[in-house]
């Protein structure tokens, strides 16, 4: 069923779920913040079309954005596929056609990662296996799959060791012959050496749990000889690509945590969910944190002269193709992405 989540209100995250009915409903100050100046008292008109599709009217006098893309004026209405991203006033919402999972979501942690709906079910199976006891494989998200490893381990139990191969320079052996590590959370950022490869053969005969985190079909893991990846992946976990309700969550604690005194603004929300589409995850959060870095907003908490952060501010532009992004299911204008419009059903 189709839905609005509101994911991001005034200076801070949400997440509110909304049914869209089958005659539609209007968004503005009273339904979703009294005190938002920049939202009309009856700001927007969403509706169900057929074909799945949503349909956005734009009632406003301070205008509406879907998919950071200025809505013409002149149209009597616009039309979407979800997911789609819209932003009225100071406030982001996610247009979805399965809102049913969003509207019983309670938020919870794994590690640094805040889990909202996106990332559910994938805790779920990393739990699961690690009861299990089952060597796993997370494709994703380096950094997600981080934390998700060591929560893996957490459940486990026992000691851990957690191994980059773009970082680590000790050969494998030497390091896993250190102590004895129950679970072993191997990054493959990189391609393993010959000498390496052959320490990996030897050690998952041994009783060590191994969580693989990789990006899909990387060559990294293609790499390996055959008789390794069965063995390695017993479970494999695909993290999702697109984490739309959580990001806004993870952006707000990479500025809160540099500088208390910054507040982002709806538009960089906006943009960096929007680029999220596109780009890898990695990639985006690395380019984010050169930004803040840039603006002033250093590891260690510090005030800055610019409190309010939009996104004119954030300039990066991360190019870095995201292998699988969803069709979006619009066409472009001059090189930017703008949704098709139709003329509203009702009038």
């Amino acid at each position: 069923m189709f839905g609005v989540v509101i994911v991001w209100s005034r200076n801070a995250p949400r997440l509110v779920a909304l049914r869209i009915p089958p005659e539609g409903f209007s968004l503005g100050r009273d339904s979703i913040d009294p005190e938002d100046d920049r939202l009309s008292r009856d700001h927007v008109r969403v509706f169900p079309l057929p074909d799945h599709r949503i349909g956005i009217e734009d009632r406003s006098t301070n205008g509406t954005r879907i998919n950071n893309a200025d809505l013409d004026p002149e149209a009597a209405a616009t039309w979407v596929r979800p997911p789609g991203i819209l932003r009225i006033g100071r406030t982001v919402a996610l247009l979805v056609d399965d809102i049913e999972r969003y509207e019983q979501c309670e938020w919870s942690r794994v590690g640094d990662v805040p889990v909202g709906v996106t990332l559910g079910d994938t805790v779920r199976r990393v739990r699961e296996a690690a009861l299990a006891e089952a060597s796993i494989t997370l494709d994703g998200t380096f950094w997600v799959g981080r934390e998700l490893g060591h929560s893996y381990a957490d459940a486990v139990g026992g000691g851990r060791v957690y191994l980059d191969t773009a970082v680590t320079r000790v050969p494998m052996d030497r390091v896993l012959s250190r102590d004895a590590y129950r679970t072993v959370i191997l990054a493959l950022t990189r391609p393993l050496e010959n000498q390496d490869v052959f320490a990996l053969r030897t050690w998952i005969e041994t009783d060590t749990r191994w969580v693989i985190v990789m990006k899909r079909e990387a060559e990294s893991f293609r790499g390996l000889p055959k008789s390794i990846q069965d063995r390695l992946q017993l479970v494999r976990v695909r993290i999702p690509p697109l984490r739309l309700d959580e990001l806004p969550q993870t952006l707000y604690e990479m500025v809160t945590e540099r500088s208390p005194e910054a507040l982002l603004h709806a538009s960089a929300v906006e943009m960096l969910l929007e680029q999220s589409m596109h780009v890898d995850e990695d990639v985006l959060l690395f380019k984010l944190s050169q930004d803040l870095d840039r603006l002033g907003l250093t590891s260690k908490p510090r005030k800055i002269q610019s409190r309010h952060l939009s996104r004119h501010d954030l300039r990066s532009k991360p190019n870095y193709a995201q292998v699988g992004r969803p069709d979006r299911r619009v066409t472009t204008l001059k090189g930017v992405p703008l949704p098709r419009q139709v003329r509203n059903p009702d009038r």
